[in-house]
This record gives structure tokens, C-alpha cells and sequence, in this order.
């Protein structure tokens, strides 16, 4: 288990700013604000060996499972904090992780975890899957 605390937020203007830089654009984070704005995400605060914030939501695949989305972080421990997105995405039985990466080092750690590489997305961000620990 990895020592991490994380409390559900209602972030202010500081927090969403401190989340800026890893949106890439205006335009990402102010859909992620509005997804948060409408209830289908959650700013986490999070504390231990991870520490910063982080924005998750839970989307339902085509196969009717479900997906974790880690859409925004910011902080430090993000070794930690890939651990515990993990035990996170299984204890609420979501069976994929997705996230968008812009960072190099990031992206190896993520597929350290095992996490794949599935392509880029429109502000081409390179998008890692991670799927009930296999690789797919």
C-alpha cells in the first residue's frame, strides 16, 4: 500500500492555477474546469508521498467497464502517486486508467507501472492506458 492521503477539494482560484501548466492550453483546462463545474470530476488534494493536486473522473467504455481518467496533476511523488491511482482505480473497480502526458519522465514512470503508450491526443499529448495491470 503507498502512504497517500487524498481529500475530495473544492478548488479555489489558486488551485486551478497550479493545475494550469500541466493542461498544456487554455482551452484543456477550461473544459476540465467545466466538467468539474458539472459535477463529473473531482480536484484531489493529496498528501503523503504524493503531494499537489490531482483532477480525476470515471468515464464508462464502449465494453460497459469502467475507466479512471487522471486529467490533471500537479505536485510531487508522481511514482507514489501512479501506485496509488492504481489501488484507486481497483478498490472502485474500474478496470482502465487513462491519462494524457506531455512530459518525458512522466511518461516513463508511467510505463514503469505498466501503462502502454495508445496514441496522442488533439493538443498531442502522448495518452497512456494502463488496463487491470496487463498491458493492452
Amino acid at each position: 500500500r503507498v502512504d497517500i492521503k487524498a481529500q475530495v477539494i473544492e478548488p479555489g482560484g489558486a488551485d486551478w492555477q497550479a493545475l494550469d501548466r500541466a493542461a498544456g492550453s487554455v482551452q484543456a483546462l477550461d473544459e476540465i474546469r467545466e466538467r468539474h463545474r458539472r459535477g463529473e470530476a473531482v480536484v484531489l488534494q493529496m498528501a503523503g508521498k504524493a503531494q499537489g493536486l490531482a483532477v480525476i473522473w470515471c468515464e464508462i467504455r464502449q465494453d460497459g467497464g469502467r475507466e479512471l481518467v487522471a486529467g490533471l496533476g500537479a505536485g510531487q511523488g508522481a511514482r507514489a502517486f501512479i501506485r496509488w491511482l492504481i489501488d484507486f482505480a481497483r478498490a472502485n473497480r474500474a478496470t482502465t486508467i487513462r491519462t494524457h502526458c506531455q512530459r518525458a519522465g512522466l511518461i516513463r514512470l508511467y510505463q514503469w507501472a505498466g501503462f502502454r503508450i495508445v496514441g496522442a491526443d488533439d493538443s498531442n499529448f502522448t495518452i497512456l492506458r494502463w488496463a487491470d495491470g496487463r498491458q493492452q
